[in-house]
Parts: structure tokens; sequence; C-alpha cells
């Protein structure tokens, strides 16, 4: 398997083309849901971008699969606001609207909302680098499989019930682009 340079390859103004690296592990001719979902977080955060505001809550509604190939992007400010507001992505494929995301975004800084304080989750350390491998029956070249690292702290792909695992994109969202929030391990 040739490995990608991304999930997504731009096309055109607010088109992508995916890769091979948002297969989906069940349909090999569907995208995974995280790339698309991640796509979408990227135009939400890129659209009519506010120094002073934060996404405090984001959903991500699909509306049938998702089909590998090219795709077209859209976001816009629904609900806008001094202190909160709305955005929505779309994506479309061949001209039906296939996932919709919506955030809101709140205000941050000096005269907003107080901190609420409280106990701060503390995380597992990370674990050193590990084998990797999947679902009993996926294929080892399922291709978001392999664009991210997984190393479980518990739990794995093989056994039933709860696992905690760390979980890192191996490959930039979108190709020439450094992802938002991306750090090395």
């Amino acid at each position: 398997m040739t490995e990608p340079a991304a999930f997504y390859l731009p096309a055109a103004d607010g088109t992508f083309d995916s890769t091979n690296a948002t297969t989906s592990p069940w349909d090999d001719t569907q995208q995974h849901g995280g790339p698309p979902s991640a796509l979408m977080a990227r135009a939400i955060e890129n659209c009519a971008p506010r120094l002073d505001m934060a996404t405090s809550r984001i959903s991500v509604d699909f509306l049938g699969g998702i089909p590998q190939g090219q795709m077209t992007l859209t976001a816009e400010v629904i609900r806008p606001g001094r202190r909160i507001e709305l955005v929505e992505a779309r994506l479309h494929v061949a001209g039906q609207c296939v996932a919709v995301a919506r955030a809101w975004r709140s205000q941050v800084g000096a005269g907003t909302a107080p901190s609420v304080p409280g106990p701060s989750p503390t995380s597992p350390a990370l674990p050193e680098p590990q084998h990797q491998a999947f679902f009993p029956g996926v294929d080892l070249q399922w291709g978001y499989g392999r664009a991210i690292e997984w190393r479980f702290v518990s739990g794995s792909f093989q056994d039933n019930g709860p696992a905690v695992v760390w979980a890192r994109p191996m490959l930039p969202l979108v190709a020439g682009e450094v992802s938002t929030g991306c750090n090395e391990l």
C-alpha cells in the first residue's frame, strides 16, 4: 500500500479528495467517521475566526455513509453573537449532503464566564510504542487504522470490554497543512 501524504488532498476551494487513509474498516468504498469529522471541525475553526472565541461544543451528524472520492465542504455562522455563536459545516458528495457539524463558540477572556474550580482529570501515562494490531477480521492494511498510532493503556482491539488508549494521527489532515493541536509524542 502506498502511504498517502494526508487524509485529504485539496482539489479546489472547499473541495477535497479523500485518500486511502480515510478508509473504513468495514467497507473500503466508505470513509471512517473520524477524518470527515475532523475536516468539518477544521472548516468551523476557519469560518469567520475570532481571537476572543473558543469552540465550547461540537456535534456531528452523519446522514449516511460517506463514500471515498471528492467532496465539497461549506461552513457558515448561522447564529452570530457578541458572546456566543453557532457555526455549521456541511459536507456534500455528488451534490448530496452526507454530514453536518455544528459548533457553539463562546467568548473567552476577561469579563466572560468565571472559571469553575474542580478536580482536573488526570490522564494515564503514555505507554511505550506498541505493535499495531486491529479488530479480529480487519485487514492489517485498513487505511484509517494504519494512519493512526494506537497505544493501549488497558484493553485492546482484540478484547471485548472497556479499553483506555492513546491515539494520534500519523498524517496531516489536509496535505500541505499542519493540523491544529498536533504535537509529537
